[in-house]
């Protein structure tokens, strides 16, 4: 049986004004601007793992807002007006995590984004787009120059000027930097059960009060409140070890962006291809899919061509969490229980804005 002191329920179980569930870039933004807000709330966020167990810090770093054949294919499954829509607040959504944390913390770098192509039919119907998506982003942001397309490698390409990548692990650092400085309580290793109107209980069984309940809980909100309909997808991705040439620099997508692939120095860090097994990648389940790696293993070998001996160092999945045609959700879904989940992978983009809309909203 588990008891707790005079102390502790006179400090810990009194209720707070707000707890978040989720340490990532979306729960620390709404945690940042509901404190701004309502600087006399006391706030609460809890995370699951002993850092962020989500995507935020266990994505591949990218700060891009769509690849061609990726757009394209959004667009033979949705409204031209909702993509669109999407692309622009992917893209502002970059300039706002740009103008929140300085480039110095995150290691941000604006090398442009890589689209490769092995097919050239493929490459012909995606070339053949680049004025229309250029279109898009001079009415998104005033820019025509946005796509353009190159050779490198030997490989048609399609390069995106606007896009670049960072080091998820040091903007997330940063971010609960600023989230402790404002006064906010955290709590790691705080896996929540169930959430109910007024109440959060932990995998201990500890109960929480509190006024207010956010979920920014991504691909792990259905785990906690079923009824939200957010699939979660896992996303595997590995580095390499030092290698003495590096012939792949900047940020790449192929595949319709289910392969994206970038530099680290001289490594390579290489994921996704959850396309090749999707069903089974429609897991929280922290494992590695071995047909999904070694299809990834196989693409550096006959498409990257990456000389002398490479080895994969490290290896981790993420999980990401998908909504109706990849758009992000918020919703009350009891009474002062609030969602925001549904990111889509593209978190990085995303997140931040998002977490301002949710804390408008609570």
């Amino acid at each position: 049986m588990t008891t707790t002191s005079f102390w502790e329920q006179d400090l810990f179980y009194k209720p707070y004004d707000l707890i978040i569930i989720g340490a990532g870039i979306t729960g620390c933004s709404a945690a940042l601007e509901i404190s701004a807000k309502h600087p006399d709330w006391n706030i609460l966020m809890v995370e699951r793992n002993f850092y962020p167990s989500g995507a935020s810090s266990r994505n591949a770093g990218f700060a891009c807002f769509g690849s061609i054949s990726e757009l394209l294919d959004d667009l033979e499954h949705t409204d031209e007006a909702v993509v669109k829509e999407l692309v622009r607040k992917r893209y502002e959504g970059l300039l706002l995590l740009r103008d929140t944390v300085p480039a110095e913390e995150m290691d941000f770098e604006m090398c442009g984004g890589h689209e490769l192509f092995t097919d050239k039919e493929h490459f012909n119907t995606c070339a053949d787009a680049v004025t229309r998506f250029n279109d898009w982003m001079k009415d998104i942001a005033g820019v025509s120059d946005a796509y353009s397309t190159s050779k490198v490698n030997g490989y048609p390409v399609i390069f995106n000027k606007y896009e670049g990548y960072l080091h998820s692990g040091k903007l997330m650092q940063w971010l609960h930097t600023q989230v402790r400085n404002a006064g906010i309580e955290i709590r790691w290793g705080a896996k929540v059960k169930s959430v109910k109107t007024g109440n959060v209980t932990l995998d201990n069984d500890i109960h929480l009060n509190a006024h207010r309940i956010l979920l920014a809980t991504n691909g792990f909100t259905g785990g906690i409140m079923d009824e939200v309909p957010i699939v979660p997808a896992r996303g595997y991705v590995f580095v390499t070890n030092e290698l003495e040439e590096m012939p792949w620099k900047g940020t790449w997508h192929y595949d319709k962006g289910y392969i994206y692939f970038r530099n680290i120095g001289n490594r390579l860090l290489l994921g996704g291809a959850r396309n090749v097994d999707k069903s089974k990648e429609e897991t929280t389940e922290d494992k590695i899919n071995p047909m999904i790696k070694a299809h990834l293993v196989q693409f550096v070998m006959n498409t990257l061509k990456l000389k002398g001996n490479w080895a994969i160092e490290h290896e981790w999945t993420g999980i990401m969490g998908f909504g109706p045609g990849k758009t992000p959700m918020i919703k009350e879904i009891e009474t002062d229980v609030w969602v925001g989940a549904g990111l889509s992978g593209m978190g990085v983009a995303l997140g931040m804005q998002f977490g301002k809309d949710i804390a408008n909203k609570i």
